[in-house]
């Protein structure tokens, strides 16, 4: 209607402007007023309707602009959503792993390494002993032998479906791939960890049993992938706390009528997150929202 409307009033103003310019030739009093009347209009219409041309080209861009801006952002914010639903489900992966078996594997680990490095670094007269007095206590030991299931990782969206807030959280995209890294070395020092009880199992059942030498071996390999195990478990749940963190500082930036998920920590796994910060740099690069 208001389409109508404007034509309509273009019109008028067409012939107004044409009428005014044949009254001022009609001064002149040498050419026919009808011709003059055509022309002024056709010059007049021609000139208007270019200027609504460009005018219409202009709104319609402008408005494309705007659709293709509202449609990034409401990509960018269900990529925003995938990732917290993703960085939640991983937190309580490892936070299930931790509870299940590390909080337990990680004391025997330990001792288990500290008598292999006493028995390695001991002369030769008394290292049969030591050997024997490890062996005895990883004979007592429940979690040490305990093969390790692969963590069920959720995969967070691709990078580059978030990179435009990357000018507002420029180290939303490192906590994503460092929280990623760390799982993934947890998932090879698992495997790692299953390879040498497999290994061990079989020439153990050997006929003549283990040399020291290889006792030593497998209850220093076995500590060490047990530790790096723990390590990197902690690392994971520390990093996928710093994306939670960043998107939660986000929404101070969004409208009302946008939103994102918030994915709040039951007590029991938030008592299993590291107690202190492990990246106290990485967290003075998380971006505050005022």
């Amino acid at each position: 209607m208001w389409v109508l409307n404007l034509l309509s009033e273009v019109i008028a103003v067409i012939d107004q402007i044409s009428n005014g310019f044949v009254s001022l030739l009609k001064c002149f009093g040498t050419v026919p007023t009808s011709f003059w009347s055509e022309v002024g209009k056709a010059a007049i219409g021609s000139f208007l309707g270019f200027f609504l041309g460009i005018l219409a080209f202009g709104l319609q861009q402008r408005s494309h602009l705007r659709a293709a801006a509202r449609e990034e952002r409401l990509a960018l914010l269900d990529a925003l959503n995938r990732l917290i639903t993703s960085a939640g489900a991983n937190v309580e992966a490892l936070v299930q792993l931790k509870l299940q078996l590390l909080d337990d594997l990680k004391p025997e680990a330990d001792r288990v390494k500290e008598l292999a490095e006493a028995a390695f670094e001991s002369d030769p007269s008394s290292r049969p002993a030591k050997v024997q007095e490890l062996v005895e206590l990883c004979s007592t030991m429940r979690y040490f032998y305990q093969s390790v299931q692969p963590i069920q990782i959720m995969r967070p969206p691709d990078f580059s479906e978030f990179s435009s807030g990357s000018r507002q959280m420029p180290a939303l995209s490192l906590f994503v791939h460092r929280a990623l890294g760390c799982m993934e070395e947890c998932n090879r020092a698992g495997e790692a960890r299953n390879l040498l009880i497999s290994e061990l199992a079989k020439e153990s059942a050997a006929r003549h049993g283990l040399p020291e030498g290889r006792v030593l071996y497998f209850s220093q390999m076995l500590a060490g992938e047990a530790n790096a195990l723990v390590e990197n478990t902690d690392f994971s749940m520390d990093f996928w706390r710093l994306v939670l963190d960043q998107l939660v500082a986000f929404e101070n930036t969004l409208k009302r009528d946008e939103g994102l998920l918030r994915f709040e920590l039951l007590p029991e796994v938030e008592n299993a997150m590291p107690s202190e910060e492990l990246f106290p740099k990485l967290r003075e690069q998380l971006k505050k929202f005022v």
